[in-house]
């Protein structure tokens, strides 16, 4: 089965057509989880990936033909594994600095800001100092 496109699917009612912060003119729907856990569908520019705000309506979404289920997600946020703060980050604890390219093979974890900083702060806090 070949995947649809989306890129071609545009709803004209209350919609402009035109991205108001890059001037793209194409568009695919995404769908995104709010808070409760529910999915909802929105517009996303594929220009400048700007989501505008209004939501389209899941039954508009399946009348177009489109397939909810293998849509693009976007807006998946991890956890801080320290914290559990949403919008975590991916962090070498093996810095580039010093590893260089073999940073990717030591461990990941995903870091809010603050636990990034504070990491950085303990572990290297001298790193960006040049002697």
């Amino acid at each position: 089965m070949d995947s649809p496109d989306y890129s071609e699917f545009r709803f004209v009612k209350r919609h402009r057509t035109e991205c108001h912060k890059c001037g793209w003119h194409s568009w695919e729907v995404v769908k995104q989880k709010n808070r409760g856990g529910t999915w909802q569908y929105r517009y996303m520019c594929q220009g400048c990936e700007y989501l505008v705000p209004k939501y389209v309506k899941k039954r508009d979404v399946e009348l177009a033909g489109l397939d909810v289920d293998s849509m693009p997600i976007v807006g998946d946020r991890h956890k801080c594994e320290v914290c559990g703060h949403d919008g975590a980050q991916n962090h070498h604890w093996a810095p580039w600095t010093f590893f260089g390219e073999e940073a990717e093979k030591w461990p990941q974890p995903y870091l809010c800001q603050s636990c990034h900083t504070r990491w950085h702060q303990i572990v290297t806090p001298h790193i960006n100092n040049k002697a």
